[in-house]
């Protein structure tokens, strides 16, 4: 089921159907409706929230601990690996982090319902071969978190390219012709500096008039 609202959440990201607001409504009924469809499991959407946010939780705890000393990422295996009494000493202090240990292998659906008991997972030779190391992440969870990372930062991305400002130039172009003085090539750089930062073109359009044109002069250094 986790693969399978990956996959969803990621259609909908290149369909546009998320904002700075967050997803919109259509998401949860297209969401809810590919888990009927393709696992057979009925779910609402607070369900799908709940497990958005299980995942956040998840990928900052895994996130957190690739950048502790003692920790490694296993890139083969798509694995964290420690040694014990590192490990031990590290969930004292984070035991939120304690479910990612290869004892805790259960897998949770999206219901919060358990698909298989707790176990320990049977270890290759090549991690036999290395004692003082276990690895700390079942192989489903490795494959959904990397998963997960890769679709995180695609949805970032898209969303943030989704989300920038558009921009009335005609209108913008007029606003800087008001200030006096400012010839063709002056004026370029006007509208190419508050184009691209929005936050700059509200203030712009805020001044009164006669605050203008200093205040262009000065953000472009002239």
């Amino acid at each position: 089921m986790d693969r399978v609202l990956t996959e969803t959440f990621l259609d909908q990201v290149q369909k546009g159907n998320i904002s700075e607001q967050g997803w919109k409504p259509v998401v949860w009924t297209v969401t809810i409706d590919a888990i009927k469809e393709k696992c057979g499991k009925v779910v609402t959407k607070n369900n799908v929230q709940a497990r958005l946010k299980t995942w956040t939780k998840n990928f900052n705890i895994v996130t957190e601990l690739q950048d502790q000393s003692g920790f490694e990422w296993d890139d083969n295996r798509k694995m964290i690996v420690v040694r014990d009494d590192v490990w031990e000493n590290y969930v004292k202090s984070h035991p939120d982090a304690k479910g990612f240990s290869n004892e805790n292998d259960g897998h949770e659906d999206i219901n919060g319902e358990n698909e298989g008991s707790d176990k320990q997972l049977k270890r290759g030779s090549d991690e036999k071969q290395s004692a003082n190391k276990k690895v700390r992440t079942g192989d489903a969870i490795a494959a959904v978190m990397t998963s997960m990372t890769d679709t995180l930062k695609f949805m970032v991305e898209t969303n943030s390219r989704a989300c920038l400002p558009t921009v009335d130039v005609n209108k913008l172009c007029q606003e800087v012709n008001k200030v006096l003085d400012f010839d063709r090539s002056l004026t370029l750089r006007i509208v190419d500096l508050l184009a691209t930062d929005k936050t700059k073109e509200h203030v712009f359009y805020g001044l009164p008039d006669d605050f203008k044109k200093e205040w262009l002069m000065m953000h472009l250094n002239v």
